[in-house]
């Protein structure tokens, strides 16, 4: 798909529709502990040079087999869940999203990165841990994709593409995974809707508000390649409105209005 803004995408997709119709009328119809990077290390949307290709892609990371796959299950479903309501609320510039899922269990976490990088996605949500983000951070250091872990500790790697959760516990250990939200009854069962299979919903949120974050980043941003999101993740949440609802969200955005996200997991910042 041909480069370019994803608003000029979207401008260009209205005026052909607007000629179809004018034409029809006249015719009759998703180990040891060291320094974080600092917040100046990502820089501002306006820095990055556009990389998207008018359609935002979502590769995730999660374990699906072994010990923690009930987990990874319900990030999966998380994600998905976010995509669906993205998609529903006209997607990114008009162009729905896509997610492509991957597991991130053992010895193969590394080639399923890239696997998804080498398949074209902009942004990986996940891995659970700082550790598996850095690993993942190192592999792609050469591929304009951004890593959003809802779920690792503090990062012990200079990468502005590798993004964590902010203002949470820094206590996490670096091969552990921070303590899930509470999911309420109704974000239960829309998991469960998602993916019936689902027996613990335990990180869904967290992965659907990543989810949800990255596409409202590609949106401020006018882009939605992974550069591009990484820098303007932090605008979406440090905005003046407050939203939480993805279609009011985009509205506000449309509007040109700076908004603050508050996802099902509570108000998240990344860095």
């Amino acid at each position: 798909m041909a480069q370019g803004p994803l608003r000029a995408l979207a401008t260009s997709a209205v005026a052909a529709a607007l000629a179809v119709s004018l034409v029809a009328c006249a015719s009759s119809g998703t180990t040891d502990s060291m320094p974080v990077p600092s917040a100046s290390a990502t820089p501002s949307p306006s820095e990055v040079a556009p990389s998207g290709d008018g359609e935002l892609s979502i590769g995730t990371l999660f374990e699906l087999t072994g010990d923690l796959a009930d987990i990874g299950a319900a990030q999966v479903a998380g994600v998905d869940a976010a995509v669906r309501a993205l998609n529903e609320a006209g997607g990114v510039g008009g162009t729905p999203a896509v997610v492509t899922h991957r597991d991130a269990s053992g010895d193969g976490l590394v080639s399923a990165a890239r696997e998804l990088a080498d398949l074209g996605v902009d942004v990986i949500i996940g891995p659970g841990t700082a550790d598996a983000v850095a690993r993942v951070a190192e592999a792609l250091a050469d591929d304009d994709v951004a890593v959003v872990s809802p779920t690792a500790g503090p990062l012990a790697v200079d990468e502005p593409l590798a993004l964590v959760l902010a203002g949470l516990d820094d206590s996490t250990a670096p091969d552990s995974m921070r303590d899930p939200t509470t999911a309420d009854d109704d974000f239960t069962a829309l998991v469960r809707t998602t993916d019936p299979g689902v027996a613990d919903v335990d990180y869904a949120a967290e992965a659907f508000d990543a989810t949800t974050l990255v596409a409202l980043a590609a949106i401020a941003a006018d882009d939605d390649g992974g550069p591009s999101v990484a820098a303007a993740v932090a605008s979406v949440t440090t905005g003046s409105v407050s939203c939480s609802v993805v279609g009011e969200c985009i509205a506000a955005l449309d509007d040109g209005v700076t908004i603050a996200f508050t996802g099902m997991s509570g108000a998240r910042s990344f860095r």
